[in-house]
């Protein structure tokens, strides 16, 4: 739901300014939320997709009304083709998968999200309820770095006591090695897509040298533990 939330305001956007239609490219989940939203709003998107993406990826972008291009064989040779395609239609805007203003503001809103729903404490306590504990940290995954950058740019404006820390594999760790080189580095793409990028984009970057507290590496083994742990209490809260 977030990432359809987060996809909405960059397409709302473009349509207000009178684009004729956005151009992006994925190897999946943020693909099929920026055709979702796509779909609710009525405007025309076109999703570039590496042949390595499997089919039931592919479908239900198409499901939902998106032009999904197969091209190149990783998501940097998608990216490259999308802004090929938004060269040649006129009135198409490329929406790049991070780097993108319009895509940190979307981001940003799961931060408000967040500080919201822990706006409560004040209130519960007048009310003489049992208040929630206080937010002292957020934790989110690294990936492409626009949800980390965007909700620690909302965060630190509105609550800047409340930490933001990234979690990243340790075998891509592309934003704990730029930090601490002090600029954007780039590592071999080691075949996992879709959860992590070569390189940061420079507002990424940015922003979270700026604005991010701390960032914690992960093992795979900690990787597998925590999806084996999550499906477990899916299974838990799910309905007899």
């Amino acid at each position: 739901v977030t990432g359809v939330q987060t996809c909405a305001l960059p397409i709302s956007e473009l349509k207000r300014q009178g684009c004729r239609g956005a151009v992006s490219a994925s190897v999946g989940s943020r693909g099929l939320a920026l055709a979702t939203a796509a779909e609710r709003l009525s405007f025309p998107v076109t999703i570039v997709v590496p042949d390595s993406t499997p089919e039931q990826r592919r479908l239900p972008m198409e499901r939902l009304g998106a032009r999904v291009l197969v091209a190149g064989g990783s998501i940097s040779e998608a990216r490259e083709e999308a802004a090929r395609l938004v060269a040649a239609e006129e009135g198409a805007h490329m929406l790049q998968g991070h780097d993108d203003a319009l895509i940190l503001a979307g981001q940003a809103t799961a931060g408000i999200e967040i500080l919201r729903q822990h706006s409560s404490i004040v209130a519960a306590r007048q009310q003489g309820s049992p208040a929630r504990s206080p937010l002292d940290a957020i934790f989110l995954p690294v990936g492409g770095g626009s949800l980390l950058a965007g909700v620690a740019a909302a965060v630190k404006q509105l609550n800047p006591t409340v930490k933001v820390i990234g979690v990243e594999p340790q075998s891509v760790d592309v934003l704990r090695q730029s930090l601490m080189s002090g600029s954007r580095v780039t590592i071999e793409e080691p075949g996992v897509d879709g959860i992590w990028v070569p390189q940061l984009g420079e507002e990424v970057y940015r922003l979270c040298d700026t604005l991010v507290d701390d960032v914690v590496c992960v093992s795979d083994d900690e990787i597998r533990e925590a999806i084996r742990s999550e499906e477990h209490t899916s299974e838990l809260q799910s309905p007899i």
